[in-house]
């Protein structure tokens, strides 16, 4: 299974969002899943058609990881890296196969993307970005094409329109398990994670 950690140093930008839907898209395209919570907010109840761990202990974390990361199977994990933390994060880098920075089309979100995206490649991390809350192609400024420039188109792998819907994703489920999510949210998951299969290799 590959790992995949959702990272970023600014808040709001759909990092919980993010990992969630990646594993309902892995789920939902016939694959195995797994979310490690390392936030450090109290996990959610989640029973779900993919795994939910919880792993603010980082020896948890480190566990947990390896052995989900060891097996052969297709199959994602995905790390919520929650708050931040920049040596907790580093570490988190260090240790999967693929760093996401979620962000969105604003200056300051780009301008702190990259230079994050900088000192984790330093690391030798590979880094790629999500844009969240993407206006429609139709709707993009000259003002967002010169943003999107800025990021590389190569390094944009993927990107998620406003979706209310998906806060479903990020409350406690019911005592019978979650209820499958509107249809917005799961074309929005299966996007996101076919995205992610296309740019690398997962």
């Amino acid at each position: 299974m590959k790992t995949v950690a959702v990272i970023s140093r600014k808040g709001g930008v759909g990092k919980t969002t993010i990992a969630h839907l990646l594993c309902v898209g892995a789920v939902w395209n016939g694959k195995a899943a797994a979310l490690l919570h390392t936030d450090d907010r109290s996990p959610i109840s989640c029973r779900r058609p993919y795994h939910y761990y919880d792993c603010r202990n980082p020896q948890n974390l480190m566990e947990r990881a390896s052995n989900l990361g060891s097996r052969s199977e297709a199959g994602l994990v995905v790390v919520d890296s929650g708050g931040n933390r920049p040596k907790h994060d580093a570490w988190i880098a260090s240790n999967v196969d693929l760093v996401l920075i979620p962000l969105t089309l604003s200056p300051e979100d780009v301008s702190v993307a990259l230079s994050h995206s900088d000192e984790l490649r330093e690391m030798a991390s590979d880094v790629r970005f999500i844009i969240n809350r993407m206006p429609p192609r139709t709707r993009l400024s000259a003002y967002d094409h010169d943003l999107l420039d800025q990021l590389g188109s190569a390094d944009v792998i993927g990107h998620l329109g406003e979706c209310r819907a998906t806060r479903a994703l990020l409350g406690n489920d019911p005592e019978d398990g979650m209820k499958t999510p509107p249809t917005v949210v799961n074309n929005a998951a299966r996007s996101l994670y076919r995205d992610l299969t296309t740019a690398v290799n997962v």
